[in-house]
C-alpha cells in the first residue's frame, strides 16, 4: 500500500510540477536566444525578458512551498482526511510518501532552476566569449596542492557531505512544516496560526540547539600541529558538518515522530 501512496502522490504532484519546470526550461531557451542573437538584442526586450524569468523562478519555489503545505493539510487534516484516514495505511507511512515526494521535488526545483539559470546566464554573449581554461588550470593546481598535502581525501568529503547536509536540509524544512501543521490542529479554533506559531516555535528550538552546538565545538577547536594547521582545520570543518548532519538527522526523526503520532492519537478534523 506503501508503494501506491507514493504512485498517488507524484501522480498528483507532478501535473502541476513537471508543466512548471518545462515552462521555465523553455522561458530560459528563449531568454538565450534573444540574448545571445545580435538581431534581437533590445534593452525592453532585455528587460521584459529577465523580469519574467525572475518572476518564474520565484514561482517555482512559492508553488513548491504552497503545494508541500497545502496538500499535507488538505489530505490528512482538512476535509479529505476522512478519506485518507479509512485507507489500510498507518499515519507513519501517509507522512513518509508525502516527505519523500515532497524533498525530491524540492530537489528537482533546485536542480531545474540551477539549469534554467546557467542556460539562460550563459546566452549573453559577453559571458559566453569567457574563456574558462584558465579557471579549470587553476582548479587542477589547487587538486595537485591538497594531494601533495595530503588533504585531498577531507576535501572531497567535505563536499560529500556539503551535499548531503543540503539534501537532509530539504527534508527537515518539510517534516518542520508538518510538525507545525500537526500540533496546529490539535486547536479547536484558529488552527492556521496555531500551526504558524508552532512553526516559529520549532525553528526557534532548532535555532537554539544549533547555537548550543556551535559555541561547543567552537570553544573546542584544538590545533595541535601549527605546520598542519590546514590539514587540522579540514578534519575540524569535516567533524563539524557530520555533528552538524547527525543532529539534522535526529531533528528529522523526532519531528517525525511527532507528526505521525498526533496523527495517529490525536486528529482533530473539523
Amino acid at each position: 500500500m506503501l508503494s501506491k501512496l507514493f504512485k498517488y502522490e507524484f501522480s498528483a504532484t507532478g501535473r502541476v510540477f513537471l508543466p512548471m519546470y518545462a515552462v521555465l526550461l523553455v522561458m530560459s531557451l528563449i531568454a538565450r536566444i534573444f540574448y545571445s542573437v545580435e538581431g534581437l538584442q533590445s534593452d525592453i526586450l532585455f528587460a521584459l525578458i529577465t523580469m519574467l524569468l525572475v518572476m518564474l523562478f520565484t514561482a517555482v519555489w512559492v508553488v513548491t512551498f504552497v503545494i508541500i503545505i497545502k496538500r499535507f493539510w488538505d489530505n490528512l487534516l482538512g476535509r479529505q482526511g476522512y478519506l485518507m484516514h479509512v485507507l489500510p495505511v498507518n499515519p507513519w507511512e501517509h507522512v513518509l510518501a508525502k516527505m519523500v515526494t515532497s524533498g525530491v521535488w524540492c530537489v528537482a526545483g533546485a536542480v531545474v532552476s540551477a539549469l534554467a539559470f546557467a542556460l539562460m546566464l550563459f546566452g549573453i554573449p559577453e559571458l559566453a566569449e569567457i574563456d574558462f581554461s584558465e579557471f579549470f588550470g587553476w582548479l587542477r593546481e589547487a587538486v595537485d596542492a591538497l594531494r601533495e598535502h595530503n588533504m585531498y581525501g577531507q576535501s572531497i568529503l567535505i563536499i560529500v557531505q556539503t551535499v548531503l547536509h543540503s539534501f537532509v536540509s530539504c527534508f527537515e524544512f518539510v517534516l518542520t512544516a508538518y510538525a507545525a501543521m500537526c500540533i496546529g490542529q490539535l486547536a479547536n479554533r484558529h488552527r492556521v496560526w496555531a500551526s504558524i506559531g508552532a512553526y516559529f516555535g520549532i525553528c526557534i528550538v532548532r535555532s537554539l540547539l544549533t547555537s548550543l552546538f556551535s559555541e561547543h565545538r567552537f570553544f573546542n577547536v584544538n590545533v595541535t600541529f601549527p605546520a598542519n594547521m590546514p590539514g587540522e582545520v579540514l578534519r575540524w570543518i569535516n567533524e563539524s558538518l557530520a555533528l552538524s548532519l547527525l543532529l539534522s538527522l535526529i531533528i528529522c526523526a523526532a519531528l517525525f515522530f511527532v507528526s505521525s503520532t498526533l496523527l495517529k492519537k490525536k486528529l482533530n478534523l473539523q
